[in-house]
């Protein structure tokens, strides 16, 4: 008979053989498999951020660390590519953003690479080349106007090259055209704005400190938010500041129904409306991220779409407060929309010693919808 020892000593050894059985007829992880999550750093991050710029999707700094803006363009890619939406970078996503850079419909021998450069934007480089800024985010498969860099390569088609045909919606609830131009500023001044406003614990101290330095600003507000905190966005506009229009659900718009994108809108341009007495004239959309039903959209509810400029320098910033004063002043230039997120703490560390900053270098301060 067996005693309890060995009847131990026997699953024991059950267990061993079972587990050399199991690791013999698992294949061997790929070569490479490593995920890439927010927080890693390296080579391996830079090369992500590179493969997801040359995309359109704008990782922030090509620094080699994996932070906020990193995963916010990681998912964005994830979303358009149909595949899992969980801001990781696996061995699946890196093969699929190496075979869409390698197979881009792009006939480069026919144009030639423009490498942007300080101060300049879509608009001004399409201008250069008798081409239109929608046309250079077709070729270069863009989502956003205002999201170029210093240092990124765009593609110009050349003179052979003809606009892929769009279909039009089935049901179009208006002929307002559809190409936007990008919101452009006052010669010599800078627009601050603020995104995902009112925030109840920190909008507040933000126009406790423009009010300060007497600067105005726009604040994009997120309707729930609006409809929740009220006086909040009554005080915005008492203090002389610009109500702007950032969705009602804040939820991304891509890939939506014009419809359901034109009731985000107006929505929040009613709810602005009736705390304020002043419907909204401008849109940016959640994320910005956008297609072309959200800027059909945008057109037929009277809005102009409009992006911001500082893509290496917003809030959520990867540093310190002190590095993201730096990295703004160092790149700001005349025209810059500035882009910070109400209700983060980095905004409110940093916001004094932009605006002096700022000032500092001569420039004044704007607000968007001044100008026509």
């Amino acid at each position: 008979m067996l005693t309890w020892r060995s009847r131990g000593h026997i699953l024991m050894l059950c267990l061993l053989v079972a587990c050399f059985f199991v690791s013999a007829l698992t294949p061997p992880a790929a070569a490479g498999a490593l995920v890439l999550r927010s927080g890693c750093r390296g080579q391996e991050v830079r090369q992500l951020q590179s493969s997801l710029a040359k995309m359109g999707y704008c990782p922030g700094p090509i620094d080699g660390i994996f932070g906020r803006q990193t995963e916010i363009a990681l998912r964005n890619y994830q979303r358009d590519r149909g595949i899992a939406v969980d801001g990781l970078a696996g061995p699946q996503t890196m093969a699929l953003l190496q075979q869409d850079g390698e197979n881009r419909p792009m006939e480069v021998d026919q144009g030639h690479v423009h490498v942007v450069g300080p101060g300049e934007t879509l608009h001004s480089i399409a201008s250069r080349y008798h081409l239109t800024w929608m046309d250079l985010m077709d070729f270069n498969h863009l989502h956003n106007p205002n999201r170029v860099f210093v240092g990124q390569a765009l593609f110009i088609p050349g003179p052979d090259w003809k606009p892929m045909p769009v279909k039009p919606p089935e049901t179009p609830t208006s002929e307002v055209p559809v190409q936007i131009p990008p919101v452009t500023t006052h010669q010599g001044a800078v627009a601050l704005t603020f995104n995902d406003s009112p925030h109840p614990h920190y909008t507040l101290p933000i126009l406790d400190i423009l009010k300060e330095h007497q600067v105005r600003a726009t604040f994009f507000i997120i309707g729930t938010l609006a409809e929740a905190n009220p006086d909040l966005v009554r005080l915005i506009s008492e203090r002389g500041h610009a109500v702007e229009n950032h969705s009602h659900s804040h939820q991304s718009l891509r890939a939506q129904d014009v419809s359901c994108i034109e009731s985000e809108i107006t929505t929040t341009s009613r709810i602005i409306d009736d705390i304020t007495g002043n419907p909204t004239q401008l849109f940016r959309p959640p994320g910005g991220g956008f297609d072309r039903n959200v800027r059909l959209a945008t057109a037929n509810t009277g809005h102009r779409m409009v992006m911001w400029t500082n893509i290496s320098a917003q809030t959520p910033f990867g540093g310190s407060a002190e590095q993201l004063v730096s990295r703004v002043l160092d790149h700001v230039y005349d025209g810059s929309i500035l882009m910070f997120h109400d209700g983060s703490q980095q905004t409110l560390d940093a916001l004094e010693a932009i605006i002096t900053g700022i000032k500092a270098q001569g420039f004044s301060f704007t607000l968007l919808n001044d100008h026509p």
